[in-house]
């Protein structure tokens, strides 16, 4: 359980006193606890009994002192165990303040203690969606343990554990970007937790363009998984989508639009607008298809050869998208692959399937070598036996192939077998010998035709629902990539159920577009419709590629949401909170519109729009009401997932006077050198624009303001003019856009260390959670390396069991001789820990004994021969090495060197400590 701020120090010193009596023991790294009796601890004797609290009066709302003194009496009846009542004093807050989350977190502690399991689930869930953010907690916390065996705890966890992994994967795609020289903190970021998915977008990229490639491939990927992937990504995706100028700086071969990074699970490409794709391949789709294939490959524990590596990705690369499917295209290879396969010139598939990468995509005939590849999977598709031949090639390879499986982390490489395990997949599914498959192969490719028709065609809608408050019931729009006023063009339709088609004409609709209008008979049930374009001069192109035999349903929506049948308000002057039951709707509730005027009944139009919401989302927060002491009214409607929407409820509210801000924040105070780092958590009111810093010596000495700040993203201030050797104590106030201050933290007590330094040996700055930046080695202030002929190296991977301190075990600073650090300021004679941290991340040094150096700490030897690998215990595993030395002067070196192979270190860190005593 996890209690807030309690009202003075007097109870905070009353807790600690318990504490330290009875053997409990508060979980770090979240806010103070009521203390957990260990088992080892003696039986606590019987405590008085605490009285009921007052139930405040009916309409009134919770002062700051009324919650504190809810909460500390709900930490006195959970020291007696009676959980029942502890509950029932953290909902006594709720009641006041639904949005509570240390409060709804609590409650799901108590719940779990009264082993009402459901009821624990759904506040834990309430409070991560409230905003508590202590995942640490949630999986270690011991109140919990009577949940831990439910399906609903194992999903939120893993859904909490996903946003930490989306958070990291986030971090590795700007850390890509800064290394190529782009500027990475200007990229906008979004997050698919379904699939999952981490997006980048260049900021001078249009959002509409943005939103229609992320929405093209998360429909890819759904299609795929569904149609011929088994094995979504276990770990998330980072695609990071550039315009020309940054894709220059970032490409790793000159003149790429894309590529896919297997060790990283990461995908960069240039994003364009689908209608500018006049080339022949969608660099981003076509990297995606081998994220998605690579990842389904390794699931099974095997490589694919790349001539189905990239068949794969040229086939879909080159598709259109219809609703919910993708349609391979022929392209401009075609006319290349007829003349090829005319004079006698194409590369026999025994060959092909036995062609390693740099034969494949490196020699003279690579784009022959691809084009063939690709129109091998056309055939195999045409003829409908894709899926077939994929999991028959998978069955055949894996007994075919070596019995080492590739291991995650593994450069993707050739395997043994490949070219056998096609054969017998081509022969299997044909149920023809190879040579009869390709002769048939060469004859299919001769009769395929190929005009500037088969590029996209984009519809709106594109097939699934009709409807909408202004969508015609009976029109059919749709755009094409190249028109032609000498294209003719049908839409085909009947209503379900019937046998044949009905068809009406398709006309020009603005400059590239055109539309077919239906009758009223076809939409009133459902229908089903394809589409058919032709030039005079070419074969009709069919949109879905099959025509009659698959064409698109489509279900018209007549019937508009329900209007939201209750609405409430919770006013503040910086703030009203909405709040709703939820609409229905026969298709389904996609989300409400929130509208603003100045009296009841206004009209909910464009301009008195203040926001939307998506999905089952039943609460808005307008951030900008109208000033204060005036009133305002809102109205809410429902939309459904066609675009219907459904009738207005109004609700007028009274926006109150200024008050001071509540102050959630729990405060640390860590340990510096020389200083002492003040870090904070929790959600600050949208009016807070400053916060006042506090300190007081001792235990028991005054507060006094001694700064503040305003740059509150940053979660951090440094106190330089603490002493050392003097304990202080600090708190936080926040202050209002309005001057008003609101109350004290709960105080945090500190002391300056003598000394702390921190290196990150080869990369960037990286933050710590106490607030004492790991510095990169080189650069104006920071470590002085005084070695030249050093490089710097980052793991493709990460190190295992290395989440404290993860970014700095991927970078390194190496030499083939020594590494010279010096640490020349604020220095002073005295004690001091040196940690030194390593890992084997290079695979040249794999093994025993590959690499060994020698440490020396101010010219003394303190450790030879040092085997990374076999300290560790193998490859990509942390390690540190420790060491206390006694510093007499002002100065302290940290030296590795070659004994006799090359060093390599990830990070420096050096803590004076406390003189012995």
């Amino acid at each position: 359980m996890r209690t807030a701020n309690v009202k003075s120090w007097l109870a905070i010193v009353l807790v600690l006193a318990l504490v330290l009596v009875f053997g409990c023991a508060a979980p770090s790294n979240t806010r103070p606890s009521a203390a957990s009796v260990s088992p080892a601890a003696p039986a606590a004797p019987a405590a008085a009994a605490v009285p009921p609290s007052a139930a405040p009066a009916a309409g009134t709302k919770l002062t700051p002192e009324q919650i504190k003194e809810h909460e500390k009496r709900a930490q006195e009846f959970y020291r007696q165990k009676d959980y029942r009542k502890t509950l029932d004093e953290f909902q006594a807050i709720l009641s006041f303040d639904p949005g509570n989350q240390s409060a709804l977190y609590n409650a799901a502690c108590a719940y779990s203690l009264l082993n009402e399991k459901d009821q624990a689930v759904a506040y834990l869930e309430k409070a991560v969606e409230a905003g508590w953010a202590n995942f640490d907690a949630i999986q270690k916390d011991a109140d919990l343990d009577g949940i831990r065996d439910t399906d609903g705890y194992k999903e939120l966890l893993k859904t909490t554990l996903m946003t930490k992994q989306l958070d990291a994967k986030l971090q590795s795609g700007r850390q890509f970007l800064a290394k190529k020289g782009v500027d990475a903190s200007r990229y906008r970021a979004e997050k698919d937790t379904r699939r999952p998915i981490v997006y980048l977008y260049d900021p001078n990229l249009p959002a509409a363009q943005c939103a229609a490639m992320r929405k093209k491939l998360e429909d890819y990927a759904d299609f795929q998984w569904e149609h011929l992937f088994s094995h979504p990504p276990a770990t998330p995706v980072c695609i990071i989508l550039l315009d020309v100028k940054d894709l220059a700086k970032a490409a790793c071969n000159a003149g790429a639009r894309g590529e896919f990074m297997l060790e990283a699970n990461m995908l960069y490409g240039l994003c364009r607008d689908t209608t500018e794709l006049r080339n022949y391949n969608d660099s981003v789709l076509h990297e995606f298809t081998h994220l998605l294939h690579v990842n389904d490959t390794r699931a099974r524990g095997y490589d694919h050869p790349i001539w189905i590596m990239e068949g794969f990705a040229y086939l879909y690369g080159t598709s259109i998208q219809a609703g919910d499917s993708f349609y391979p295209r022929h392209n401009m290879k075609l006319p290349m692959m007829q003349d090829v396969i005319r004079t006698g010139k194409t590369i026999p598939w025994a060959t092909l399937f036995r062609m390693n990468i740099a034969a494949y995509n490196g020699g003279p005939n690579n784009l022959l070598t691809t084009a063939t590849g690709e129109y091998i999977f056309e055939y195999i598709y045409e003829r409908g036996l894709l899926k077939k031949f994929y999991d028959e090639y998978c069955r055949r390879a894996l007994a075919l192939r070596n019995p080492e499986v590739v291991r995650p982390g593994d450069t993707w490489h050739f395997p043994r077998g490949g070219g056998e395990a096609s054969q017998q997949a081509i022969e299997a599914v044909f149920g023809k010998p190879m040579a009869t498959v390709e002769r048939d192969w060469r004859e299919w490719v001769l009769k395929q035709r190929y005009s500037p028709w088969d590029e996209p065609l984009a519809f709106t809608p594109p097939a699934a629902v009709f409807g909408g408050r202004a969508l015609d019931l009976t029109g059919i729009t749709f755009n094409v990539l190249r028109p032609d006023n000498n294209v003719q063009g049908s839409v085909f339709w009947r209503r379900k159920g019937d046998a044949t088609f009905e068809s009406v004409p398709v006309e020009p609709a603005g400059e590239d577009g055109y539309k077919a209008t239906l009758p009223e008979s076809a939409t009133a049930g459902p229908f089903e419709y394809y589409i058919q374009m032709q030039l005079a001069s070419n074969a009709p192109v069919c949109l879905p590629k099959d025509g009659p035999r698959k064409p698109f349903g489509a279900v018209p929506d007549l019937t508009p949401p329900t209007a939201v049948p209750d609405l409430t308000a919770a006013a503040k002057s910086y703030r009203v909170t909405l709040r709703w039951k939820p609409a229905t709707d026969d298709r389904g509730i996609g989300g409400y519109k929130v509208y603003r005027g100045t009296a009841d009944k206004f009209s909910p139009d464009g301009k008195a729009l203040v926001g939307e919401t998506k999905g089952a989302a039943a609460e808005f927060a307008d951030n900008a009401p109208v000033p204060p002491k005036q009133s305002a009214w809102y109205a809410v409607r429902a939309v459904d997932v066609v675009g219907r929407e459904g009738e207005p409820l109004y609700l007028k509210v009274d926006v109150p006077a200024p008050e001071p801000p509540d102050n959630p924040l729990v405060l640390k105070a860590s340990p510096a050198s020389k200083a002492v780092a003040l870090t904070w958590s929790g959600e600050l009111e949208p009016n807070v624009t400053a916060l006042e810093i506090y300190r007081g010596e001792g235990k028991a000495g005054p507060l006094q303001k001694i700064g503040e700040t305003t740059e509150l993203k940053t979660n951090r201030y440094l106190d330089k003019d603490a002493k050392f050797g003097t304990q202080y104590r600090y708190a936080v106030r926040p202050r209002s856009r309005e001057g008003l201050v609101g109350e004290y933290s709960a105080p945090a007590v500190g002391e300056p260390l003598r000394y702390l330094k921190r290196i990150n040996c080869g990369g960037p700055e990286v933050p710590s959670s106490d607030g004492v930046a790991w510095e990169p080695d080189a650069g104006k202030g920071n470590a002085a390396l005084r070695t030249s002929g050093t490089s710097t190296w980052t793991a493709p991977d990460p190190v295992k069991d290395s989440s404290t301190f993860k970014n700095i075990y991927q970078t390194e600073r190496w030499a083939k001789q020594r590494i010279n650090y010096v640490f020349d300021v604020d220095v002073d004679p005295g004690r001091y820990e040196v940690v030194l941290y390593f890992a084997e991340t290079t695979a040249n040094f794999f093994g025993k004994g590959k690499r060994t150096f020698d440490i020396l700490l101010n010219g003394e030897k303190v450790a030879e021969k040092v085997d990374i690998f076999t300290q560790a215990g193998g490859p990509m595993i942390p390690w540190q090495f420790r060491k206390i030395i006694d510093v007499t002067g002002r100065k302290l070196s940290v030296i590795v060197q070659a004994a006799p192979t090359g060093p390599a270190i990830k990070g420096i860190e050096i803590r004076g400590l406390e003189p012995q005593r």
